[in-house]
């Protein structure tokens, strides 16, 4: 379900080919946290002050000291969405936020699902769009789908 109309897939388009800087979060540089969330707040489904709670606080640090639950519990909260526990493509909407948590060290890599597909950066890397992402679970911003935002574009 390739979308190029996709309001959020338009808004990734200016992110595209920007350099990876961990913890960056503008066109300078920007990790995979960031390119998310930013393209969330610009548009309109976090606050910048949910950006900034979700962004700036030491979350890999929440997941490494207290568990994976306690890690899903605060970024549901710090962005005011909703968890869906979903590892299928075909579950999400345009618009959610998918992460993976990976190895001992509890590393997590994050992308938005964009146009059925993903946006995502990662080291050494640009900001790109992929096809495929592996994800442990969603973060559904109140269930704001593509038909929705194109309804009140119209």
């Amino acid at each position: 379900m390739k979308c190029e109309n996709c309001y959020y897939y338009q808004l990734a388009q200016k992110w595209v080919n920007t350099p990876f800087k961990l913890g960056g979060t503008s066109l300078k540089g920007i990790d995979c946290f960031g390119v998310s969330l930013r393209i969330a707040q610009e548009s309109g489904l976090i606050s910048e002050d949910q950006f900034k709670v979700i962004h700036t606080t030491t979350v890999l640090r929440i997941l490494r000291k207290e568990g994976v639950h306690k890690f899903k519990t605060f970024i549901q909260e710090g962005s005011g969405g909703r968890l869906v526990e979903t590892t299928n493509p075909a579950d999400l909407k345009c618009g959610d936020w998918v992460l993976r948590i990976i190895g001992r060290n509890f590393d997590v890599e994050s992308a938005l699902f964009v146009g059925g597909q993903f946006i995502t950066s990662f080291p050494k890397e640009c900001v790109t769009i992929t096809p495929v992402f592996k994800f442990d679970f969603a973060i559904s911003w109140g269930g704001f789908s593509f038909r929705k935002w194109r309804s009140l574009q119209l």
